[in-house]
C-alpha cells in the first residue's frame, strides 16, 4: 500500500473538506436563494394608478402621482409630493387584498426619500382595518428625521386615540434602497429590514387590566398580544407628519410586492 507525504496527505485531507463544504453549499442554495412569491404586486409601469385597486387620500395640497424621473426600475415609480406648510397628508391605499395577506404579510418596496424629512414622527406605510388614517394599523414611519419608527396605532371610530411606538435604525436619504417588512396580527409584530439588513423588530403586547391604559406595554403573561389591528383590511403607502416641513420635499416608491413570505429583492 502506498503511503503519502504527510504534506500531500493534508493537502488532500484540505481537498475533501472542500469538496465536502461545496456539496453542503449546493444542497442549502436553493434555500438560501428563495424568494416568497407575492400575491400583491405594483410596479407602476402602467403610467398611472387603476382605480379599481386603488384610491387616493390627500389633505393640504400633498400629491400623489405616478411620474417618470425618479424610478428604481423600468420608467415609472408613484411620488408623494409634501408641501411645507400646514399637516398635509398624501397615500396610495388598496383594499382588494388576497384574504391569505389579511392577519400576516410581508412586503417590500423601494424608496427614495429626497431631503428635507421633517424631524417628527412620519407615517410610511400601513397595514389596518379600513378608514384610513381614522383606523386600527401596523405602521413603518420615521422618527427625528433619521430613524425608522414602528407603531401600533389605534384611531378607529369609537376609539380613544392612542399609540405604543418603538425606534429603529436608520434610513437613507437621497438615493434609491430597499424596504421590507412583516405586518402580523397573531401575535402582534412588526419587522423592518434596510437592504437587507434588519431595522428593527418590535412585538406589541399591551395590558387588557380594565383599570389600567389598553395600551400600556406589559409583560406577554398580563396583555393581549394577538388582533391588535384586527384585520389588515388596507393596505397604504405614502407619508405623513405630526409637525411641519421645512422646505417641500418628495417621496418616492417602486416595485411593490405583498406575500405570504419574505420576499426579497428584484431579480
Amino acid at each position: 500500500m502506498m503511503t503519502l507525504p504527510s504534506s500531500s496527505l493534508s493537502a488532500a485531507k484540505r481537498g475533501l473538506a472542500f469538496a465536502a463544504t461545496l456539496g453542503l453549499l449546493a444542497a442549502a442554495a436553493p434555500a438560501l436563494l428563495a424568494q416568497g412569491k407575492p400575491l400583491f404586486t405594483e410596479d407602476f409601469e402602467s403610467g398611472s394608478l387603476d382605480a379599481k385597486v386603488w384610491q387616493t387620500k390627500t389633505a393640504a395640497n400633498a400629491e400623489v402621482t405616478v411620474q417618470q424621473e425618479q424610478v428604481a426600475h423600468g420608467k415609472s415609480a408613484l411620488k408623494v409630493h409634501y408641501p411645507m406648510v400646514g399637516r398635509p397628508y398624501g397615500f396610495a391605499i388598496a383594499s382588494h387584498l388576497p384574504d391569505a395577506l389579511k392577519q400576516h404579510n410581508f412586503g417590500r418596496v423601494y424608496m427614495y426619500i429626497s431631503p428635507n424629512m421633517p424631524g417628527s414622527h412620519g407615517v410610511l406605510i400601513t397595514g389596518g382595518t379600513a378608514g384610513f388614517p381614522t383606523s386600527n394599523y401596523l405602521e413603518v414611519g420615521v422618527s427625528g428625521g433619521k430613524n425608522i419608527f414602528l407603531s401600533y396605532q389605534r384611531h378607529a371610530p369609537g376609539m380613544q386615540s392612542q399609540e405604543t411606538m418603538a425606534r429603529g435604525g436608520p434610513y437613507p436619504v437621497g438615493k434609491w434602497f430597499l424596504l421590507e417588512w412583516e405586518f402580523n396580527d397573531n401575535p402582534d409584530k412588526t419587522t423592518v429590514w434596510i437592504d437587507g439588513e434588519l431595522a428593527k423588530e418590535k412585538a406589541f403586547v399591551l395590558s387588557n387590566n380594565p383599570k389600567e391604559d389598553p395600551l400600556k406595554e406589559v409583560d406577554p403573561k398580563d396583555g393581549t398580544s394577538a388582533g391588535l389591528v384586527g384585520n389588515f383590511a388596507e393596505f397604504a403607502l405614502g407619508f405623513r407628519s405630526f409637525g411641519s416641513a421645512k422646505a417641500d420635499f418628495d417621496i418616492y416608491y417602486d416595485d411593490l410586492a405583498i406575500g405570504t413570505e419574505r420576499i426579497g429583492p428584484v431579480k
